[in-house]
């Protein structure tokens, strides 16, 4: 089945979202920021969630990218939209940039390459002994 634009929280649309979601569909549940913790940041920010193509354990519904299933979504924030809600800015550090394992992937290549640069330079420019030679 097509997903509908909001899944309430409840019983039904718990059952509903759990028939409708497939791996690779994308949800959003909004957030409402403290003002304390954040005053001049916007009250409610969107947040984006991946469907995965992987089950959870014991209840059997979809698991998403954020660690949490489908129908966990529903418990913890409320009202699920299959759309970007409109007029609502994204949550910062939304999962859409490169992950913090891949961001690591790229510094080790670019710490390899450095090194392996440094080797085939000399310690010294312009001819002259380091400290230690």
């Amino acid at each position: 089945m097509t997903l509908k634009r909001e899944y309430k929280p409840t019983r039904g649309g718990a059952r509903d979202l759990a028939r409708d979601a497939k791996p690779g569909d994308i949800l959003y549940v909004v957030r409402d920021i403290s003002a304390h913790v954040a005053p001049y940041e916007d009250s409610k920010l969107y947040d984006s969630y991946k469907v995965l193509n992987k089950r959870a354990p014991l209840s059997g519904p979809w698991m998403t990218d954020g660690g949490c299933s489908v129908v966990g979504l529903l418990h913890h924030y409320g009202t699920v939209y299959s759309q970007k809600p409109s007029g609502m800015r994204g949550l910062t550090g939304t999962r859409s940039g490169p992950t913090d394992r891949q961001v690591a992937e790229a510094l080790t290549r670019s710490h390899k390459a450095d090194l392996a640069k440094d080797r085939r330079e000399p310690a010294t420019a312009g001819g002259k002994r380091g400290f230690f030679r």
